[in-house]
């Protein structure tokens, strides 16, 4: 039997506060294995609606703005994960469909391991939403660890 190493590690964020529940789960594996560690965040691209014939964007910012927020919150959570350790942390800005571009960027640096948070919608919620956890689940080639969001008694 192969021993399992972990080099790279992605961790998809959309900068909730349940998506952030993955990092520490994700920081203690790197740190386990001194494997790099992949902050990637997803803007989905939204095509232009069409009103009496004419695009009109639905976006209140140009995506290049977008973009370069989401690198600054890259950085910051960057900053925040690796503090007081020696982690090797990369941050990443894609744009497509979110599950496909994680999976697609896991693909191209040989991730071993994808640790995603869900939101844990459920009924018609799960039915309408779908979710982004779940994609990644069934499509992605190498193993996914899952993390729930944290239940206050």
């Amino acid at each position: 039997m192969k021993a399992f190493n972990v080099k790279n590690i992605v961790i998809p964020t959309d900068f909730s506060k349940i998506s952030y529940t993955a990092f520490n789960y994700a920081k203690e594996i790197g740190f386990m294995y001194k494997a790099k560690l992949h902050l990637v965040h997803i803007l989905e691209d939204i095509p232009p609606v069409f009103t009496n014939g004419s695009p009109v964007s639905i976006e209140d910012k140009p995506i290049e703005k977008l973009e370069e927020e989401a690198r600054l919150k890259l950085r910051e959570a960057k900053e925040e994960l690796g503090k007081s350790t020696e982690l090797d942390i990369v941050v990443v800005v894609k744009r497509g469909v979110d599950h496909e571009e994680i999976i697609k960027y896991a693909k191209e640096i040989h991730a071993e391991l994808i640790v995603i948070a869900t939101h844990g919608h459920s009924g018609i919620m799960q039915t309408l939403l779908g979710s982004v956890a779940q994609k990644v689940i069934k499509n992605a080639k190498c193993p996914v660890l899952v993390t729930t969001p944290e239940v206050k008694d």
